[in-house]
């Protein structure tokens, strides 16, 4: 009987804890972002690339790359750049003031694409090794395309 009355209070303590353990998970799960502001993020970093200050990876986030080119484009204009968020808050998607950048002349920003049979073949297997990984032909799409190997269809 005391056993069983053990069991019943260890069970009840593991099932109280696994309870606030997920609503945990939850809250502190990453924010959803739109896909504007995924779109508004790539305009901004296509349109310093093709300015020819390096955003880093294009991959709709306002990063630390992001937010040094923006500046070194608007310090070369003699404006005065935007201060960034602090350290550790560029990947809270905090935008930049764009005011006076000419983001219309980047249209479309995507564009749909059919990873067709031939494109597959021309990609072969992906190996499961990382450092294989980075020696596939997908590899290269993606460095040469500038964008981040997840915005490429596997």
């Amino acid at each position: 009987m005391k056993i069983a009355f053990c069991f019943a209070i260890v069970a009840l303590l593991i099932s109280g804890a696994a309870a606030p353990a997920s609503a945990r998970k939850k809250a502190a799960g990453k924010p959803t972002r739109h896909k504007a502001e995924i779109e508004a993020a790539t305009r901004l970093q296509i349109f310093l690339d093709r300015a020819n200050f390096s955003p880093g990876k294009i991959d709709g986030h306002y990063g630390d790359f992001t937010w040094k080119a923006l500046a070194l484009y608007r310090e070369s204009r003699g404006e005065q750049p935007q201060t960034p968020p602090p350290k550790g808050k560029t990947k809270s998607h905090v935008a930049p003031d764009v005011n006076g950048l000419d983001l219309a002349s980047v249209d479309p920003v995507f564009i749909p694409y059919s990873v067709t049979e031939a494109d597959l073949q021309s990609v072969g297997p992906l190996p499961s090794a990382v450092s294989e990984q980075a020696k596939t032909k997908i590899s290269s799409l993606s460095q040469r395309g500038r964008s981040h190997r997840r915005e490429i269809p596997q």
